[in-house]
C-alpha cells in the first residue's frame, strides 16, 4: 500500500520511527492507513547510498560520486547532484543493444542498473522497444530518467520532510 509523500507534514513526522545508520542506510517505518509502511532510505543524501537507492550498481556508484565530488571541487559552478546522475547515465551509448534478446534489460544494465533492481521491474522492461518514430533508445532512456526523476523526487522529499527531526 501506498501512501503519498504529502501526508508526512511536520504534525506527523514524530510518527515516524527510524533505526540508526547501517552502511549509510536507515529503514524508516511510517504508520500506513491499515499496515506500517517500511522503507530503506539513503542516511545522507547526496552519497553513494542514494545512488544505490536510485537503482545504479555500486561499482558504477562509486565512479559517479567520486566524479562529483571531483567535479564540485574542481570548478566554481554549482553542479546539482540529480542532474548529473541523470545526464552520466543517457548518455550511454545502448543502440547495439536494441537486437538484443532482452534488449531493455541489457541496455539498462549498461547504463549502470543494477540487475536485481531491474528484476523486480520485469513486466515494465519487457516493452521497452522501438514504437513507431521513437526509437528504443529514446524509449530506453525515458524508462532510466523516469525511474531515476521519481526515485529522486520521493527521497529528496522526504530528506526535505525528516529535514530538522532528530533521528
Amino acid at each position: 500500500m501506498k501512501v503519498p509523500i504529502h501526508t508526512l507534514s511536520p504534525a506527523n513526522l514524530r510518527l515516524v520511527q527510524a533505526t540508526p545508520a547501517v552502511e549509510g542506510f536507515r529503514t524508516m517505518t511510517y504508520p500506513g492507513l491499515s499496515t506500517p509502511l517500511t522503507t530503506v532510505i539513503p542516511d545522507v543524501l547526496i552519497s553513494h547510498a542514494t545512488l544505490i537507492f536510485l537503482g545504479l550498481r555500486s561499482d558504477y556508484a562509486s565512479k559517479l560520486f567520486a566524479d562529483f565530488t571531483r567535479l564540485s571541487q574542481t570548478t566554481s559552478c554549482s553542479i546539482d547532484f540529480s542532474t548529473f546522475v541523470k545526464t552520466q547515465v543517457v548518455v550511454t551509448y545502448i543502440a547495439c543493444y536494441e537486437f538484443h534478446p532482452e534488449p531493455g534489460r541489457t541496455a539498462l544494465e549498461v547504463m549502470g542498473f543494477r540487475r536485481e533492481f531491474l528484476e523486480k521491474r520485469d513486466p515494465e522492461l519487457r516493452g521497452l522497444k522501438s514504437y513507431g518514430d521513437v526509437g528504443f533508445g529514446a524509449a530506453v532512456r525515458y524508462w532510466a530518467l523516469d525511474t531515476i526523476e521519481n526515485r529522486w523526487t520521493w527521497v529528496s522529499t522526504l530528506d526535505k520532510a525528516l529535514c530538522g527531526m532528530k533521528l
